[in-house]
């Protein structure tokens, strides 16, 4: 009696082997990929709620709406302290971030913005409620259509004063 495998027993073994190491990469590539969705949708996430609070905060603590072109979506307000802050968005290459005139930006660098939008009612004369509307996605991450989530954001504030 001879000792050892047969030709078909290895082949065998090398094929379940090999099954097994593309099953198990496979569900590591994928949890991986998983991985980078969602830091970038927390990340993307974060910024709209940071920037859409900054915004609500400060208009509703403000003392007038004096500017609100819908048309071009820019927005100006008299700060409690008589200052006048303006945000509008900005495009630099091919981000658009949501600045005001203070030299802030209320966006970060990774992520832009698209469809934003400003309407404030009534429209006439000394508006007191405006609507924001905007989407943010995160561009870190190279422009995989998977990787890079984007966060529709709606609201709307009345000023306190």
């Amino acid at each position: 009696m001879k000792k050892g495998f047969s030709l078909i027993e290895l082949v065998v073994v090398i094929g379940i082997t090999s099954i097994l190491v593309i099953s198990i990469t496979s569900i590591a590539m994928t949890s991986l990929l998983n991985t980078a969705r969602i830091r970038n949708l927390i990340h993307s996430r974060e910024s709209g709620n940071s920037a859409i609070n900054q915004l609500q905060t400060s208009i509703r603590n403000s003392r007038t709406i004096t500017v609100c072109n819908s048309a071009n979506n820019i927005l100006t307000i008299s700060n409690p302290d008589g200052n006048l802050t303006t945000y509008q968005t900005e495009t630099i290459d091919t981000t658009t971030r949501l600045a005001s005139n203070s030299g802030q930006y209320l966006t970060p660098a990774d992520t832009t913005l698209t469809g934003f939008d400003i309407n404030c009612f009534p429209t006439d004369q000394a508006p007191n409620l405006v609507q924001i509307k905007f989407t943010i996605t995160n561009t870190s991450s190279g422009g995989k259509a998977a990787e890079t989530p984007s966060i529709p954001y709606e609201t709307s504030i009345q000023i306190r004063n």
